[in-house]
């Protein structure tokens, strides 16, 4: 295929390639999963890699919870729970056991994992899919096809067992699209 030569207003295609999108997302299988990590997607939510370490002992002090009062709601020693503070602040405390210490604060863990670009795991991978039609040709009858055009050109990228290999995607990434 030859490379990507458009005729159309800049903005234009913009809509055309937003709208191609939607027309895609609509067969995207995971969709429930940008709606889980929607909330997490804001800039001011840091990252594990960007927190100063030592948050159970944070939240226990804020609450004003000593170390044996959540020690004996936990049945351990106070010498144990200080381990568990220790272990959190290292960043080797097991998540089954945060989620203890927190509970026996009266907390809760929340838990996520989110694309570093701070955009739905969708976007992201439409982004792959974007970038990699840009240098086919879309020559549709008339504009109203175009979005039609690149979706089906995503569709097919995400069908391709050699482009889902050199993006190390899943055999199965597609369930919904076949």
């Amino acid at each position: 295929m030859k490379n990507l030569k458009f005729n159309f207003p800049k903005k234009t295609l913009e809509e055309r390639v937003r709208r191609a999108f939607f027309g895609w997302y609509y067969e995207y299988a995971f969709q429930n999963l940008d709606q889980q990590v929607e909330p997490f997607l804001k800039p001011e939510i840091k990252s594990y890699s960007e927190l100063e370490k030592g948050r159970l002992k944070e939240a226990r002090t804020a609450l004003f919870l000593s170390t044996d009062s959540v020690a004996k709601k936990l049945g351990i020693s106070r010498q144990s729970y200080n381990q568990f503070e220790i272990s959190e602040a290292n960043g080797s405390i097991s998540l089954e056991n945060l989620n203890k210490m927190a509970e026996a604060m009266n907390c809760e863990l929340v838990y996520a994992i989110r694309p570093k670009n701070q955009k739905p795991f969708s976007s992201t991978v439409w982004k792959i899919l974007s970038d990699a039609a840009a240098p086919y040709s879309i020559s549709p009858r008339n504009l109203n096809s175009l979005d039609r055009s690149i979706s089906a050109i995503a569709k097919n990228f995400m069908a391709s067992n050699e482009f889902r290999k050199k993006h190390g995607w899943s055999q199965r990434c597609n369930q919904r699209l076949d």
